[in-house]
């Protein structure tokens, strides 16, 4: 296919010109770039004298800069109607930090290393930075005009809201440039983690296995996951070791940890309890007394007796023994017992799969339900925070019970895509840390829900 061609080509037009800072003084080696409709079209920079040529094919509009470090300029909508006559623009270089702003942890931290961008009304993307040491970032040099602040986070985007980040790019704030002040977008308060590195431990480390359903920390240290097929898996800042049904293990699908107070290791699988204790092992079925041989979590209560939450029911162990509590059995024998909690007034929370939570106290057995105001019936951990708040995870969402009331929290009425929440912590800072089955994180305070990170 054939296309016609012109019968004359344009000629490029000569641009030129000198740069200097405020004083007067030519600046040498300063880069020089036009631009057409925000992409370059030619670029070059200023010789020994401070002076620059470039030659420009078109008519434009065209954008005009010249930077070097914090000096700057821009002369905007440049038309060259008169092909191969020299056009002369000299450029004076201002300081030109056009936007900055800080990245810190809501703790005041800074958070170096955040990536933040600098978009267009329209999205489009124009320059991109990072925080340095102090948290603090800077864009150098931008064309006037209005931009959205763009904070890359782990698995998503925020934006530079007017008081706050969001993850609404409708709520984005816009900072005007002007090319003349330096605009100052404040303070960005993150959430996501604490400053620090993440290191990933995986095959390369020693550590083949994937699926980790718990993690427990032995007296002396010593980190011990649970897996999902794999057995378990030690790791003392050094070496991970493998422990498997070939080494003793009841089974090699193991659902939890625990840590008890004499030393010993006990683990909860799907064909009994494991103790592990100097290098010997001890499994307990049905057959020594188990209420089922699929247990779910154990727990060691203050007068040092175990709990066995099991798919039928719970079991209870008191020195070399299993001690059957009458009151517990009648209550749930048969029924699915997900975790099990002691609260500082002496009251036994059990979590069960379908049938609420249970309170025992007083020899008495009491059912809590929906109807109560729990979020589910299926209820996956428990947790006793240190204002004595009790705190349980369901199949929608998370319950907090404080004297006698609940309140909810991540439930399918708050529209979200994750709600069974897997397990609870509390950090030392009193944040309630929790999981999800999507692998969402999501830290609570006092009445406040907040999501910070998830994928």
């Amino acid at each position: 296919m054939e296309a016609d061609l012109p019968n004359t080509l344009r000629a490029p037009v000569l641009l030129q010109g000198s740069v200097r800072d405020e004083a007067g003084t030519p600046l040498s080696f300063v880069s020089v770039h036009l631009s057409e409709a925000g992409e370059p079209v030619a670029h070059g920079a200023t010789d020994e004298l401070g002076r620059y040529r470039l030659r420009v094919f078109g008519q434009g509009p065209f954008d005009l800069s010249a930077s070097t470090e914090d000096l700057g300029t821009w002369h905007t909508d440049l038309d060259f109607s008169k092909p191969g006559d020299p056009t002369e623009i000299d450029l004076v270089l201002h300081p030109a930090i056009s936007l900055q702003g800080r990245i810190t942890s809501r703790d005041g931290a800074p958070l170096p290393g955040v990536i933040v961008q600098a978009l267009t009304t329209d999205g489009r993307v124009v320059k991109s930075v990072q925080s340095d040491s102090r948290g603090d970032y800077r864009f150098r040099n931008l064309r006037p005009g209005d931009y959205r602040l763009r904070i890359h986070l782990e698995g998503r985007f925020a934006f530079a809201g007017e008081r706050v980040v969001t993850d609404d790019a409708t709520r984005a704030q816009r900072f005007q440039v002007d090319g003349e002040h330096t605009v100052t977008s404040g303070i960005a308060h993150l959430t996501p983690f604490r400053p620090g590195t993440w290191r990933t431990y995986d095959a390369f480390n020693g550590l083949t296995a994937n699926a980790i359903a718990d993690i427990g920390s032995a007296a002396d240290g010593t980190l011990w996951m649970a897996t999902e097929g794999s057995g378990v898996w030690s790791f003392d800042g050094q070496r991970f070791v493998n422990l498997t049904t070939d080494d003793g293990l009841a089974d090699d699908e193991v659902n939890g940890v625990t840590a008890a107070r004499d030393g010993v290791m006990w683990f909860a699988t799907q064909g009994g309890a494991s103790r592990y204790h100097d290098g010997e092992w001890t499994s307990l079925t049905a057959a020594h007394g188990l209420a089922d041989d699929e247990v779910n979590s154990i727990y060691e209560d203050e007068d040092g007796v175990l709990w066995f939450a099991t798919q039928g029911g719970v079991s209870r162990r008191e020195g070399d023994g299993f001690v059957e509590d009458p009151t517990v059995t009648a209550a749930l024998a048969g029924v699915p017992v997900t975790d099990i909690t002691r609260d500082a007034s002496g009251t036994l929370w059990l979590a069960t799969n379908g049938r609420g939570l249970w309170r025992y106290a007083n020899g008495e057995m009491t059912q809590i339900n929906v109807r109560q105001g729990l979020a589910d019936t299926r209820v996956w951990c428990i947790l006793e925070a240190d204002d004595g708040v009790m705190w349980f995870g369901t199949d929608n969402g998370i319950s907090r019970y404080d004297r006698g009331h609940f309140a909810t929290f991540f439930t399918n009425e708050d529209d979200v895509a994750h709600n069974q929440i897997s397990d609870i912590h509390q950090s030392r800072d009193g944040g309630v840390v929790v999981c999800d089955t999507g692998r969402r994180r999501a830290a609570l305070r006092w009445r406040t829900l907040r999501e910070f990170c998830y994928r």
